[in-house]
């Protein structure tokens, strides 16, 4: 994924996080990561998790999709080829993941899909 949709996911988070008058410790302790982690994070310096977007969403009030950038669809075959070498990619990552992260992720699928 494009690090720039990670940056913007971070920025987001600590957008509504400040909207919330909520320090970087108080945010890190709510969501069960280390104050210096958690800046970090914020900092794109590390990525947040799926889990741990949604754990941050929920402490703020806010939607997933509050936070999550809409990507533009583009139907060419060269963007066609990309979007099925992206699936294998997933498919790939997904095959070691345990059946709670599996419901985790489909529960995140579900959501995104019926904002789209």
């Amino acid at each position: 994924m494009d690090q720039s949709i990670y940056a913007e996911i971070a920025a987001n988070i600590r957008k509504y996080r400040e909207l919330n008058k909520l320090t970087q410790a108080a945010m890190a302790e709510k969501i069960n990561l280390d104050h210096q982690y958690y800046s970090q994070l914020e900092q794109g310096r590390r990525n947040f998790t799926i889990e741990k977007v949604i754990d941050s969403c929920n402490v703020l009030h806010i939607q997933v999709e509050d936070v999550i950038p809409k990507i533009e669809t583009d139907d060419s075959p060269e963007s066609n080829r990309e979007r099925k070498a992206l699936l294998n990619e997933i498919a790939a990552k997904l095959k070691s993941a345990s059946a709670k992260d599996l419901r985790l992720v489909d529960k995140f699928i579900d959501d995104f899909v019926s904002m789209m």
